[in-house]
């Protein structure tokens, strides 16, 4: 409803005609999208927002984005020690409220506005004369992050910490419910950068549905701080402020990593595809879409991932947080503080996130690799430092939870290993249990890891930590371990695979072989190798035997290598025999399995096939180790008859 500047309510009440609190009420009841004109004009007075502005915010952000300008006049000209209590308590809460929530408009359980409605002045909700559009957690978000960035600076104290710390704890939870969106993402590097007093340029703007209109600030004075002092702080005050951004950023980076959805496949930021790619194009499967191709290609969600991750690595080095600092804290993560409510008083006191220190030492290290980016990379041992890593972030809770972890997590630890160099060490008292507890929780990433490029990924990365250990007492032992206690079938099919491994290395020495070319070895694996299949198949239920299917395709492998090799000599008569009564309980329990399957019928027929493939393909392998024990039984013959 049109009216004359003079009988807007908005002008008619300004004090002195009515009090502030009064005037507070009659704000709340006349705001609308109409109205924000106007109340922008008079919220130009200092004196008055100093008195109103704080309580201001929360009828404010319902009506965003054509709220800002006010919104940004409460946080230049409002008290504003006042005004960032208000911001932080709405972020609190719009870091605690489910998405079906409703907008932070409500105070106290207040019903708030529907989208496209307005207040009249009696009170009664009446369509407006522009339809508002919802106010989403990313818009009202953004807002209050904008406010922030003009309120802390304002704030002229001894301790101005005590604000930042407060505020930053506010935003960490209302950023990781929207951290996937990267419009909330590019506003907190510029809060930050604004805060560090970083003048590096912003990303390039992208069009979102959601934006929120920004202005040009620079023209307009904020107010001092009514209740401020000359500004002066000491050294110590300066470190924590710094410090509280430097360990803003670690959880900022973590809730990023953490929220990267899944898209095309591709786990997080897929580091250690591509830096085996990048080392190893021969081995790229000709056809495929290489994940390197996949990030460069120039537009895109994928392909601003990396322009985003730059951004936080440039942030890391502009507030002096160095890959050493990154390291030590995760090989020795501080202790919590005794209350965590408490406000640090110290820098010492202000813990850095461990996934976050992670992901920045991981891509600081990636993009001297896939990049050429000049990185002055600490120097990372196997023992302990990689070791120690993977212990503090992969199977936390307890080791068999290795797997399920954000799959960026998984993807920056694996990487890592890719960017250090690891030399064969001396035994030390420690590297012993350290390495078995590493290969366990690495090797249960490559069984229960959801990902098919990050569970092959671990499978290599625990091969090469296993080859890279220099006793082979240990190797042995870590070995017949996984193959007699693991539960899980891929991976003792992983350990004949090692074993296999070990085997054939050892065939190629010339001088001293090791414990792997004993045939007594062999023999006390024998057991765990011809695993009786009659235990895995009960009556009808054959799935726990070909569950098996790929340990015992691997230890066919293993067999033949053994039985038809002319070099390797790690036979013996035991072990034949064993794998020769082992073969004919394979064929019979296939042979029974195939019994059960023919009285199907027409049922499953696609399930019926595919199964039948698989007994094809165990029974084509037995018969070639049938046949190499003929070999064997033959030659036998024939130096006996020649003798």
């Amino acid at each position: 409803m049109s009216q004359n500047q003079s009988e807007n309510p908005l002008i008619k009440a300004l004090p002195p005609e009515t009090d502030y609190l009064s005037y507070l009420t009659i704000v709340e009841y006349n705001i609308n999208e109409d109205q924000l004109p106007t109340l922008h004009q008079v919220l130009q007075d200092t004196t008055l927002t100093t008195n109103i502005g704080w309580d201001l915010v929360h009828l404010l952000l319902p009506l965003l984005p054509h709220s800002k300008l006010c919104l940004q006049d409460v946080a230049r000209l409002g008290n504003p020690r006042e005004v960032v209590l208000k911001v932080t308590e709405l972020l609190e809460k719009l870091g605690g409220q489910d998405e079906e929530d409703e907008d932070l408009g409500s105070e106290d359980g207040e019903d708030t506005l529907n989208p496209g409605e307005v207040e009249s002045n009696d009170g009664e909700a009446q369509n407006g004369t522009t339809q508002l559009q919802p106010s989403s957690i990313e818009v009202q978000f953004c807002a209050l992050l904008d406010m922030l960035q003009t309120l802390l600076p304002r704030i002229k104290t001894k301790f101005p910490s005590c604000f930042l710390s407060t505020s930053l704890q506010a935003l960490l939870p209302a950023y990781a419910k929207i951290a996937a969106e990267e419009q909330a993402t590019e506003a907190v590097i510029v809060f930050i950068k604004a805060l560090s007093g970083t003048s590096r340029p912003t990303l390039p703007p992208r069009a979102s549905s959601t934006s929120v209109p920004t202005q040009n600030n620079d023209s307009h004075q904020s107010a001092p701080d009514p209740e401020g002092n000359d500004g002066s702080i000491g050294i110590e005050e300066e470190a924590l402020q710094k410090r509280l951004l430097q360990a803003f950023l670690t959880f900022v980076f973590e809730a990023y990593m953490t929220a990267l959805p899944l898209v095309e496949d591709v786990p997080g930021m897929a580091w250690c595809s591509r830096i085996q790619e990048y080392r190893r194009p021969d081995s790229v499967i000709p056809g495929r879409r290489t994940f390197t191709e996949l990030f460069d290609s120039g537009q895109g969600y994928l392909h601003n991932r990396d322009a985003i991750v730059g951004q936080f690595i440039a942030l890391s080095r502009d507030l002096s947080l160095s890959l050493s600092a990154l390291l030590t804290t995760l090989i020795t993560p501080p202790s919590p503080p005794s209350t965590p409510t408490d406000l640090p008083s110290t820098a010492s006191e202000v813990p850095l996130s461990l996934p976050g220190a992670l992901y920045l030492l991981t891509a600081s290290s990636v993009a001297s690799i896939l990049f050429g980016v000049p990185s002055t990379l600490p120097s990372i041992r196997l023992f302990p430092h990689y070791a120690s890593i993977v212990a503090q972030l992969i199977g936390v809770s307890s080791p068999v939870s290795a797997g399920t972890e954000p799959l960026a997590l998984i993807d920056a630890i694996l990487a890592l290993h890719s960017c250090i160099n690891i030399p064969n060490e001396d035994n030390d008292p420690d590297s012993e249990t350290s390495f078995k507890e590493t290969l366990q929780r690495l090797s249960l990433l490559s069984a229960n890891t959801p990902n098919a490029s990050l569970r092959y990924r671990a499978h290599v990365v625990t091969k090469n930590i296993l080859y890279s250990y220099p006793s082979e007492n240990v190797r042995m032992a870590y070995i017949k371990d996984t193959l007699q206690n693991c539960p899980y079938e891929n991976l003792k099919a992983s350990a004949v695979g090692w074993l296999k491994d070990e085997i054939i290395a050892d065939g190629r020495k010339e001088t001293r072989k090791s414990i792997f070319a004993n045939p007594e070895i062999l023999k006390t694996l024998a057991p765990y190798l011809c695993l009786n299949p009659y235990s895995l198949n009960h009556k009808d239920d054959f799935t726990p035997f070909l569950a098996y299917q790929s340990f015992f395709l691997a230890v066919l492998n293993l067999m033949y290598l053994i039985l038809s090799s002319q070099n390797l000599n790690v036979s013996s008569w035991d072990l034949i025999r064993c794998t020769e009564t082992w073969i004919q309980q394979l064929k019979e329990v296939t042979n029974d399995i195939r019994e059960v399957i023919k009285v199907g019928g027409e049922e499953g027929e696609d399930a019926i096939e595919g199964l039948e493939m698989d007994l094809r393909l165990l029974e084509g392998n037995a018969n070639m180790v049938e046949e190499a024990l003929k070999d064997i039984y033959a030659a036998e013959k024939n130096r006996e008859g020649s003798g």
